[in-house]
């Protein structure tokens, strides 16, 4: 267990040095990462909307707009982002 906390904090630190240096990933990278959580929201819907039901109790109108706002945000993120 200490052994994956160990490894836990040295991921979490190296995080935190990389967004204090200020150092970012590159444009093309971002672009894919975004475009690989599109996929997965629609690969996943079917198990997303009957999650979002037994977790939260959204009906599945409540669930597909919830994914839908997901991917509105990215389509403007992926619009503005530099």
């Amino acid at each position: 267990m200490s052994e994956t906390k160990n490894s836990l904090n040295i991921s979490i630190e190296n995080l935190k040095n990389t967004v204090t240096s200020g150092k970012t990933a590159s444009f093309q990278w971002r672009i894919n990462q975004i475009n690989k959580i599109n996929k997965l929201l629609d690969e996943n819907r079917s198990e997303i909307i009957n999650k979002l039901f037994l977790d939260l109790g959204k009906s599945k109108v409540e669930a597909l707009a919830e994914i839908l706002l997901v991917k509105e945000e990215i389509t403007l993120v992926k619009k503005n982002l530099r």
